[in-house]
C-alpha cells in the first residue's frame, strides 16, 4: 500500500476534533421555530434533504402542509439519473431508484457497496470483511469456468456526481477506491438496464450515480461519526461545510476505515481447500505461480489478517455566479488496500489490491448547458506479491450538452463527450510482465436526445449516442426509445427498448505477457511457457433490453413500482487456448543419450514448450427473463418500511462446456497426435508440428445456475420517539452455483439480517449500536473466498 501513516493519524485526528469540539452550529440559519411561512417556502430542496424528520415535521406545519403532502416528499423524491433533468422518481421514464442520506444512515451500512443492497435489483455478495461484489440483475460469472476475473461486474457504470470511477485495465468498479464515504453522501440515484445512449459505455446492466451533498449554511456546519466494532473494525469520518452568502459554500471532508478478515486462511485449488498463507512454503504441487515475498516481510501477503484499510479526502467548492452560472470544482484523493479475489492465474483465490489516487473534477452550469471535466492521476497493484500487475495510470474525461426546451414541450439534448485513459506498467517491469509499457483506451462521442410531452398523458423518448474507439475500430450505436403514459395522477405505464455496450479493456486488447509455468531445468526439461496475447480486434459486449413498467400510487401512504425485463446480451469474451507449439531443435530439447528419445516436460510429460492462450470473442450469448418488484409504505410520520425482489431466470445458448485446462488439455492431445505421426513417419522428433492445436468440442444451451434465481429485502426505520429511533433490514438471495476452472461450488441461498439503533443525546447527536449479519450466519457468500460473520459495533454520531 503507498500510504503515509501521517496522512491516517491526521484524518483520524481531524474527525475527533469535530466529535469532541464544543461549539455547536445549528443546520440552517436561524431556529426552526423562527421560521415563517414564506421563509420555509423558499427553502431548497438541498436543505430539506438536510434535516431529521422531527424538524422537517415542524417546519411542515409552519408552512401548513398537511400530512399528504409530506408523504409526498418523502415517497417521491426528485431524481436526475433517468432524464438528466430533475422530476419526481413517480414521473422516471425509467426503472428507477433513488436511496437518500437518511435512508443510508439510518440503516447502518457500513460503505457505500453494502447500502446498495438496499436498493431493488441488485445482487450482492460480501467477498472478504467490508469488500462487496455488485451486480445489477446479475449475468455474472460468465463465461464460466474460467478466470475468477470473469466474475466481476464489468459492465455497470458508476459515478460521482457524473464523474466515471471505472477501472479500465480490467473493467469494473474498484470500490475501495471510492474517496468519498457515506457522510459525503446527498442521495444514490440508479437505472436498471442498458442506459448507454444517455451516459456511454459499460452503462450495460445500469447506472450508479453517486451525489455529494451541497451546503446553503452560512453558519458553519460540521459533522462526524466515529465506530469501532469486532474484527478490530474502526470507521471513522467527519466534514464542514459553510456557505458565503449565496455565491460560495465550500465543503471538506476525511474518512478512514479499517477491519480485519474473519480468517487468515486462503483457498488452494490444487489441495481443494483452505490453508494458512504460510503453506505457499511447502507446497506448489501443479508449479502454479508463488506470490513473491515483499522486501522486508516474512509472509507472502502485508497483514494477511487485514481485510480492508483505506483513507479519502474531499474538497467541495460552489460558485454561484448568477441564476445562470454556477461551477462547481472538488478536488478528492484516496489510498486504500484490500484482500479479495485474485485476478491472476495464481494457484490461490485471494489477493492483496492496493489503489493510490487524486482527481479533481469540474462541473460548469452556464444557461442550459452542462460541461464537466475530470482528470484522475494514481497508481494500482492489482495482485501485490505477483509480478506483472502494478501500474500508473491517468483518466481525463470530458463532456459537454446542451437542453434546448422547444414550446414548452419538447427538450433536445445534443452532446459531446471524449475520454482517455492510460494505463502504465514502465515504471515496474520485471520477467513476467501483463501489458510491458504504455497503453491507451480513447473515446469519442456524440449523442442526442429527445423528449416530447404530448397533451400531458403521453411521453416519448428517443436517444442514441455514437462511438468511436482507438480500438476496435469499429463505430457502435447505443440507443434508447421510451413510451411512458400517464394513466392519471395514480398510474403510470411505460416501455422501453434500449441497447448498451462495454467500453474495450485493457487487460483483453494490449495483454503482452509471457508467464514461465516450468523453468528450465538443465538436462531435466527446457521449460513450459504460457504465452497470453491481447486481441484489439475484439468485439464489444453489448446488451439489448425490452422492459415494460408499471407505477402505482393506490393510497397516499403507498407507492408500488413493477417492472418486467428481458435482455440478450452477446460478444462475451474470455482468455482461451489458441493455439500449442512443440518443441524444435531450436528449442534445445534434452535428448536422452541412452534411448535418443526426447526428455518430455515433467509436467506435462509431452515435448511443448508454449501454450498460446488469447482474449476472443465466445459464440456464447446470454437471455434474461425477469421481474422486479418494489412497495414502499409509509405509516403515519414515524413508520417507513420497503419490501422489494426480483426473480430472474437467464439461458445461455452456444455455451462451450470446457475450462480453459480443460481445453488446453484437447488441444495438447491433438497436437501431440499429430507431433507422433512426425515421429513415425521421419524418426526424427525435431520436424514436429509447430502450432496448431483443436477444440472441436459440441455447443450446448443450458440454464445458468451462476445468478441466483431469486433476491431482494425488507427494510424499515421506526422512530418511536423524538430520541429513539430502530433500523432493520433483510436482504436475501437464493441458492447459485459459482465455476472457476478448477473447481466447482454450490453458494447456499441465505438470510442476512441487519438492525441498528440510535439514541439522541443532544439535538442531531446520537450515540447507536449497529449489527451487520446479526444472526451470525457464516456461510461463504462468494465462491472459495472468506466466510462470514456477525459485525456488532458501537458509534457516536454528532451534527454542529
Amino acid at each position: 500500500m503507498k500510504t503515509n501513516n501521517h496522512n491516517i493519524k491526521f484524518i483520524t485526528a481531524f474527525c475527533l476534533f469535530f466529535l469532541l469540539q464544543s461549539n455547536v452550529f445549528g443546520q440552517l440559519d436561524k431556529n426552526i421555530a423562527d421560521y415563517t411561512r414564506s421563509e420555509v417556502l423558499e427553502l431548497s430542496y438541498d436543505q430539506l434533504l438536510e434535516l431529521e424528520l422531527n424538524d422537517l415535521l415542524k417546519l411542515a406545519e409552519i408552512a401548513g402542509v398537511s400530512l399528504d403532502e409530506l408523504y409526498e416528499i418523502v415517497l417521491n423524491k426528485d431524481v436526475e439519473i433517468a432524464s438528466k433533468s430533475s422530476e419526481q422518481i413517480f414521473q422516471s421514464p425509467l426503472s428507477t431508484s433513488v436511496l437518500t442520506s437518511e435512508e443510508i444512515m439510518a440503516s447502518g451500512a457500513n460503505n457505500i457497496a453494502e447500502a446498495l443492497r438496499l436498493i431493488p435489483g441488485f445482487v450482492i455478495r460480501e467477498k472478504t470483511n467490508g469488500n462487496f461484489d455488485v451486480q445489477i440483475r446479475g449475468n455474472d460469472n460468465l463465461p464460466p469456468g474460467n478466470l475468477m476475473l470473469f466474475s466481476e461486474n464489468r459492465s455497470t457504470l458508476v459515478m460521482i456526481d457524473g464523474r466515471l470511477v471505472f477501472n479500465y485495465v480490467f473493467g469494473g468498479t474498484l470500490w475501495e477506491s471510492i474517496p468519498i464515504s457515506l457522510i459525503d453522501i446527498e442521495r444514490i440515484e440508479v437505472v436498471r438496464g442498458p442506459a448507454g445512449a444517455l451516459y456511454g459505455p459499460n452503462a450495460v446492466n445500469g447506472v450508479i450515480n453517486i451525489i455529494t451533498k451541497k451546503t446553503h449554511n452560512k453558519k458553519l456546519r460540521s459533522e462526524a461519526t466515529i465506530e469501532y466494532g469486532n474484527f478490530n473494525s474502526l470507521k471513522t469520518e467527519a466534514a464542514i461545510s459553510k456557505a458565503f452568502g449565496k455565491k460560495i459554500s465550500f465543503r471538506l471532508s476525511g474518512n478512514y476505515q479499517q477491519i480485519e478478515r474473519t480468517q487468515t486462511d486462503v483457498y488452494m485449488w490444487p489441495l481443494g481447500g483452505y490453508r494458512p498463507i504460510s503453506y505457499i512454503d511447502s507446497v506448489n504441487p501443479l508449479n502454479k505461480p508463488q506470490p513473491i515475498k515483499p522486501n522486508g516481510s516474512t509472509t507472502y501477503f502485508p497483514d494477511p489478517e487485514l481485510a480492508v484499510q483505506k483513507y479519502g479526502a474531499n474538497l467541495f467548492t460552489c460558485f454561484n455566479l448568477n441564476k445562470n452560472i454556477n461551477l462547481r470544482l472538488s478536488a478528492n484523493l484516496q489510498n486504500s488496500e484490500v484482500i479479495s479475489s485474485i485476478i491472476d492465474d495464481s494457484f490461490i483465490s485471494e489477493s492483496r489490491r492496493g489503489v493510490s489516487s487524486k482527481s479533481i473534477d469540474l462541473i460548469a452550469n452556464v444557461f442550459n448547458s452542462t460541461t464537466q471535466f475530470s482528470y484522475t492521476n494514481g497508481w494500482m497493484n492489482a495482485s501485490i506479491g505477483s509480478d506483472g500487475f502494478e501500474f500508473d495510470y491517468n483518466i481525463l474525461q470530458f463532456k459537454t450538452e446542451y437542453d434546448w426546451l422547444v414550446f414548452d414541450k419538447l427538450h433536445i439534448q445534443p452532446g459531446f463527450s471524449f475520454d482517455r485513459s492510460i494505463y502504465d506498467d514502465s515504471n515496474y517491469l520485471s520477467s513476467e510482465n501483463l501489458l510491458n509499457g504504455k497503453k491507451t483506451i480513447e473515446y469519442l462521442s456524440f449523442n442526442l436526445r429527445l423528449d416530447y410531452t404530448f397533451f400531458e398523458k403521453l411521453r416519448l423518448i428517443a436517444a442514441v449516442r455514437a462511438e468511436n474507439y482507438n480500438n476496435p475500430s469499429d463505430i457502435y450505436l447505443p440507443f434508447q426509445f421510451v413510451a411512458s403514459y400517464k394513466i392519471n395522477d395514480k398510474n403510470i405505464l411505460r416501455a422501453v427498448q434500449s441497447r448498451s455496450n462495454t467500453s474495450p479493456f485493457m487487460v483483453d486488447m494490449y495483454t503482452n505477457f509471457d508467464w514461465k509455468r516450468v523453468p528450465v531445468i538443465t538436462g531435466v526439461t527446457s521449460g513450459l511457457n504460457i504465452r497470453f496475447d491481447g486481441n484489439t480486434d475484439l468485439k464489444l459486449i453489448t446488451m439489448d433490453m425490452s422492459e415494460i413498467g408499471y407505477r402505482a400510487k393506490p393510497f397516499k401512504n403507498i407507492q408500488i413500482d413493477i417492472e418486467l425485463f428481458h435482455s440478450h446480451t452477446k460478444n462475451l469474451s474470455a482468455l482461451m487456448p489458441d493455439s500449442i507449439h512443440v518443441l524444435t531443435a531450436a528449442n534445445g530439447l534434452p535428448i536422452n543419450l541412452a534411448t535418443g528419445k526426447p526428455i518430455y516436460d515433467p509436467i506435462t510429460q509431452k515435448p511443448f514448450d508454449y501454450i498460446h492462450v488469447k482474449y476472443e470473442n465466445l459464440d456464447l450469448t446470454s437471455e434474461q427473463y425477469g421481474v422486479s418488484a418494489n412497495f414502499d409504505f409509509m405509516f403515519g410520520e414515524n413508520f417507513r418500511m420497503k419490501i422489494f425482489g426480483t426473480w430472474q431466470k437467464t439461458k445461455l445458448a452456444n455455451y462451450y462446456p470446457l475450462t480453459i485446462d480443460e481445453t488446453v488439455a484437447l488441444m495438447t492431445a491433438s497436437v501431440y497426435t499429430e507431433w507422433q505421426k512426425s515421429w513415425q513417419s521421419t524418426g526424427n522428433p525435431f520436424n514436429g508440428v509447430i502450432g496448431g492445436g483443436t477444440r472441436n468440442v459440441e455447443l450446448t444451451d443450458q440454464e445458468s445456475n451462476y445468478t441466483p434465481s431469486f433476491y431482494g429485502g425488507v427494510s424499515l426505520i421506526w422512530t418511536l420517539s423524538k430520541k429513539l429511533t430502530i433500523a432493520r433490514s433483510v436482504y436475501f438471495y437464493s441458492e447459485q452455483e459459482y465455476v472457476h476452472k478448477y473447481a466447482t461450488t454450490t453458494i447456499a441461498s441465505k438470510v442476512i439480517f441487519n438492525m441498528k439503533i440510535d439514541y439522541k443525546i443532544y439535538k442531531q447527536s446520537s450515540i447507536y449500536f449497529n449489527a451487520r449479519n446479526m444472526f451470525n450466519d457464516d456461510e461463504v457468500e462468494f465462491g472459495f473466498l472468506d466466510k462470514n460473520a456477525g459485525k456488532y459495533s458501537f458509534g457516536l454520531s454528532m451534527n454542529f
